[in-house]
């Protein structure tokens, strides 16, 4: 392997707990580890019982300085919790020489693959593209993110911030949402700078794409849009010794707030507990509408750190689990403040002044050739319907701090807007 090398893809994939990894005789600890290697989704099948966590990368270089030229060894040691939880793991690691390292999901800049934007009577603002089965990983049913991008700008400008995309067909083994980022340059909210909107055929614009399902609520797409930011901060301790995360459990959804955040249901996680007086707290019901939590909105650039107020967070005084409205836990109450998570991360940059506060998406629809939807103009109406209602669910969860356009434009009716006017961006 030539020296030049670079990790550029590394996932996980186990149902029980890590305990141990070893690579080159080297001990990593479990933190570090999901740290590394987030959830980009997780899939849950009660029947036997059986579930499975699907680790992907979203900081590999987080781990390239564990792996050298050459042969490699990796030791994982697993636990469980129960029998049942004793299964076989599968380990997939890839390099290439020379590469960039690849944003989370997308594994390679985009391929050039069939495919043609079909315009449909009544949807203007919808960008249906039909596609064959070069669209997807060779020999997989995987879809990459960067070869859906290389197709959209074929045919529009590069002036959205977000692809919202829809596939109409079985896609990524278990078909959920997830977002991949294309570029981060803010600093202060715990991710790495980087641009390589370039592998989606973005000349610097193209912020992330959000890849949901048909049937999805405009919330589940700000959902997604909000990974964009959240949830990665660190803290540090009250004497500064040590950073932990604020999302504590790994081993369900580490990219979003803690549901033992005690603050409100957000966009992005967090949760409502009902303290009982007697070190056990009852979890409140859902909203039937969520915002972006205070502490999203820090990491957003749409709120200054005085906003932000001590966040209260319950520590668990027994086993980790996943607990539904109603669910009984037994733990203590801590207190995080903006200050901890600033010391670990460092001041929002850029700040609430100049931060971006007006974004463009496009809402994209993959038709998969001889997999056409009987009901294709429902589905189209059902998806046209959520992005006319998504400008106004974004503004009323930043509180009308921000603004959302969905319109598509062609080439020549895209208005010639200068990134300043986006709250000066670099």
């Amino acid at each position: 392997m030539p020296e030049d090398f670079q990790l550029l893809d590394f996932k996980l994939h186990y149902g029980p707990r890590i305990e141990r990894m070893v690579i080159n005789g080297e001990s990593i600890p479990p933190e570090v580890v999901y740290k590394s290697f987030p959830v980009r989704r997780a899939t849950y099948n009660r029947v036997g019982p059986t579930a499975r966590y699907s680790f992907a990368n979203n900081n590999p270089e987080a781990m390239a300085s564990f792996f050298k030229p050459g042969e490699n060894t990796v030791e994982v040691v697993v636990t469980a919790s129960k029998p049942w939880e004793e299964r076989p793991f599968s380990l997939y690691v890839r390099f290439l020489a020379g590469s960039e390292v690849a944003a989370a999901g997308s594994e390679a800049p985009g391929r050039e693959v069939s495919g043609a934007y079909v315009p449909y009577e009544g949807y203007p603002n919808l960008a249906v593209l039909h596609v064959g089965s070069d669209i997807f990983n060779p020999g997989t049913r995987e879809i990459q993110p960067t070869t859906v991008g290389k197709l959209f700008y074929q045919y529009f400008p590069d002036r959205y911030d977000f692809l919202v995309v829809y596939p109409l067909f079985s896609h990524d083994g278990s078909d959920s949402s997830y977002y991949v980022r294309a570029q981060n340059r803010v600093k202060g909210i715990g991710l790495p700078e980087k641009d390589l909107s370039s592998w989606f055929g973005s000349a610097g614009r193209l912020l992330g794409m959000a890849v949901v399902m048909p049937g999805t609520k405009p919330s589940l797409v700000l959902h997604e849009i909000g990974h964009q930011w959240s949830a990665y901060a660190r803290f540090c301790e009250d004497d500064g010794s040590h950073v932990e995360s604020l999302y504590k459990l790994w081993q369900y959804a580490p990219n979003h707030w803690t549901p033992l955040l005690n603050e409100e249901y957000g966009v992005v996680g967090g949760g409502k507990w009902i303290d009982n007086g007697d070190g056990t707290f009852t979890r409140a019901p859902a909203p039937t509408e969520r915002q972006y939590l205070p502490i999203s909105l820090y990491m957003m650039g749409l709120i200054p750190a005085e906003e932000v107020k001590p966040l209260t967070v319950i520590e668990l005084d027994q086993e980790p689990g996943w607990w539904q409205p109603g669910s009984m836990i037994k733990g203590h109450e801590r207190t995080i403040t903006i200050d901890q998570i600033i010391c670990a991360e460092g001041e929002r940059t850029p700040d609430v002044q100049s931060s971006q506060k007006a974004f463009n998406a496009a809402f994209v629809v993959l038709v998969l050739e001889g997999e056409e939807p009987e009901d294709l103009e429902r589905v189209l109406r059902g998806i046209e319907s959520v992005r006319r209602k998504v400008p106004e669910a974004f503004a009323r969860a930043t509180g009308y701090r921000a603004q959302f356009d969905t319109t598509l434009y062609s080439r020549e009716e895209m208005p010639d807007i200068a990134p300043d006017s986006f709250g000066g961006r670099d």
